[in-house]
């Protein structure tokens, strides 16, 4: 078995607000990209979410900050079939970032 995986990691501030209906686009492009297993929120008093998802591919996480218009957010991946920036450009398509980190992080092979 072939134990590789690839997993990105990003902190996302953005020029508007962060709320359900940005959450909700962020979310509905792993739905239409990756197999979705089980889906998990908790929503924050007064504010903020975490959104976890297993996906048949490995887990996709979401935690908002909407006092600091931020989110965290991470997607590892299973299998060299998913293309992760793609994913990333589709969340992002339309929406107004201020600014973004990302690392890409190879996992799963052995320094033998």
């Amino acid at each position: 078995m072939d134990t590789r995986g690839k997993h990105l990691l990003c902190d996302i501030w953005f020029d508007e607000p962060v709320n359900n209906e940005l959450v909700d686009k962020l979310t509905s492009v792993v739905d239409e990209n990756l197999t979705v297993m089980n889906r998990s929120r908790y929503d924050f008093e007064p504010e903020g979410s975490t959104l976890a998802y297993i996906l048949a591919e490995s887990h996709f996480t979401v935690h908002t900050y909407p006092e600091h218009q931020y989110i965290s957010m991470d997607i590892y991946i299973c299998t060299d079939e998913v293309d992760l920036d793609g994913i990333l450009e589709k969340m992002l398509s339309g929406v107004k970032v201020a600014k973004m980190t990302k690392n890409l992080v190879v996992r799963g092979i052995s320094q033998d």
